[in-house]
């Protein structure tokens, strides 16, 4: 694994001739006419594990950049300083000119082949500088993500995050872990928020968060995935990371395009670590030696997509649209019953967790005949399924749940 993470100068020029290869061969993908005439697009959405099509409705049932990103086309092959545009303009964007300018001897960015890659990277980078052998994690996360954390050999626990009882946040516990937590500890959270419990903190939550940070002096891990499917907006999304930053706390960004675009397979990603000196520390050592592996499709792509304000604009109209249609779709489940669902208008983006216990679950793939987990994907539902899964879940909601049984979500990818 170290291998693959580390630069291997000799083999230089034989990616960059393979990626140009690639680049020829998917040309065509990208050089679409017209994408929007095809109701069922190859660019299928990354965020849950199916997409389900209403034959009713024309349109998409989960948001498609196409419109905005698909109709780009490559004549000239990418400059040699396709990193550098990459860089800028996705930082640009996230961070605002102004604050960007600002982390000159502060900020290491590094182009990745996804988030997967970002995972495996920042784990190494922790273990190899001795920052620190163990994260703390929310509960829940993602199993892929605790898999790669025990193969770069870095130990987890989980921090308190959910209350079980009534699925909201539980940020009197989460806060209470941060500071029972020996300084210098490494913390993982998820912004917005979306994935895999659609629970985010609000803006004096934060505060109060990065105020024990800095006291502490805990580095926070932030995964963004799925940015805009909140707000509507994604650099609206990112403000929390943005305060971090300026507060001078150490940090480590996973910033997954490929969710927040909806296009699988980009295979174009970034990996930054800030440090919170103003002079480059030894926080920021040991990042050159990982490989730089983002594809060179996927980063062309993303530095004009950000770069056209026009494009940008396209994209968090779409994100607008879909949040209102994940709204409705929880109201639409709370209906009859909202005491006792409550937990799911509190919640926000195209995932929601589900407070049962392990054996009202499989009472619920029993009655359903389907497989449920603790993750519901609203982006799946049509109209014909919301009735039926709602019934379900008042049934469900009715009867006590078990505070010490927690649900599972062994499928959530």
């Amino acid at each position: 694994m170290i291998a693959y993470l580390l630069h291997q100068s000799s083999k230089q020029a034989k990616l960059v001739q393979r990626s140009f290869s690639t680049l020829s061969r998917i040309k065509s993908v990208f050089e679409v006419e017209n994408p929007s005439n095809s109701s069922k697009s190859n660019l299928f959405p990354l965020i849950g594990s199916s997409i389900v099509y209403d034959d009713n409705e024309e349109e998409l049932r989960y948001p498609s950049v196409s419109t905005s990103i698909c109709d780009m086309k490559y004549e000239n092959p990418p400059s040699d300083d396709l990193s550098q545009q990459f860089k800028q303009s996705i930082l640009q964007y996230f961070l605002g000119e102004g604050l960007y300018k600002s982390l000159t001897n502060r900020l290491l960015f590094l182009p990745t082949a996804g988030v997967k890659t970002n995972n495996h990277a920042a784990s190494i980078f922790l273990a190899t500088n001795g920052l620190c052998s163990r994260v703390f994690i929310p509960y829940p996360s993602s199993p892929q993500f605790q898999r790669t954390l025990r193969i770069n050999r870095i130990k987890s626990n989980d921090y308190r995050f959910v209350n079980y009882r009534t699925g909201f946040l539980n940020f009197a516990q989460m806060l209470e872990d941060f500071y029972l937590c020996p300084n210098e500890s490494c913390f993982v959270v998820n912004v917005p928020g979306c994935f895999p419990t659609g629970l985010c903190l609000n803006e004096t939550e934060w505060n109060e968060l990065f105020k024990c940070c800095v006291e502490n002096h805990h580095i926070l891990w932030f995964n963004a995935s799925h940015l805009g499917l909140r707000s509507g907006n994604g650099f609206v999304d990112f403000s929390p990371i943005r305060e971090c930053i300026k507060l001078h706390i150490d940090c480590i960004l996973s910033l997954d395009l490929e969710s927040s675009l909806m296009l699988p397979g980009l295979g174009a990603s970034a990996l930054a670590v800030v440090s919170g000196d103003d002079n480059e520390s030894d926080f920021l050592s040991g990042m050159g030696r990982v490989v730089d592996g983002a594809s060179l499709y996927g980063m062309k792509l993303c530095s004009s997509f950000f770069s056209d304000e026009k494009k940008v604009e396209e994209w968090e109209s779409e994100c607008g649209e879909q949040v209102k249609r994940f709204a409705s779709i929880r109201a639409q489940l709370c209906e009859g019953n909202k005491d006792s669902l409550a937990f799911l208008t509190r919640q926000e983006g195209p995932f929601a967790l589900l407070p049962f216990s392990r054996k009202k679950l499989q009472s619920l793939n029993e009655s359903a005949g389907l497989p449920i987990d603790g993750i519901l994907n609203l982006s799946s539902l049509t109209t014909d399924t919301l009735p039926f899964l709602r019934e379900l879940l008042q049934s469900s909601a009715n009867t006590s749940r078990s505070h010490s049984s927690f649900p599972s979500y062994s499928s959530v990818s």
